[in-house]
C-alpha cells in the first residue's frame, strides 16, 4: 500500500469512526478541501500535494498528522470523544 493509499484509507477510517460522510467532510472544511480532493481520496486517487492534503485533513477532522500517515492506525468511536 503506498503513501497516498494509507491517508485515504485512514481518512475512510476517521470518517467512519466519527460518522460524517465525504459530503459533511466538504462542508466542514469550508473550502479548505475542494470536493474534486475529497471525491479522489473517497477512490483512493488522491492526487494533490500529500503534504497539503494531509495537513488540510488533519485539521478539518480533528486528528494528528502522523496518525493519517500510520498504516496501522484504528479509529474507535466512544460516546466521549474519538479515540485511536
Amino acid at each position: 500500500m503506498d503513501l497516498k493509499e494509507v491517508v485515504c484509507s485512514n481518512v475512510r477510517k476517521c470518517l467512519d469512526a466519527q460518522a460524517i460522510s465525504y459530503s459533511q467532510l466538504n462542508r466542514l472544511s469550508n473550502g479548505m478541501i475542494s470536493s474534486y480532493y475529497i471525491n479522489a481520496s473517497r477512490h483512493y486517487k488522491a492526487d494533490l500535494s500529500l503534504s497539503k492534503f494531509e495537513e488540510s485533513l488533519a485539521k478539518v477532522l480533528n486528528v494528528d498528522l502522523d496518525d493519517l500517515l500510520n498504516p496501522n492506525t484504528e479509529y474507535k468511536r466512544t460516546d466521549y470523544a474519538l479515540t485511536y
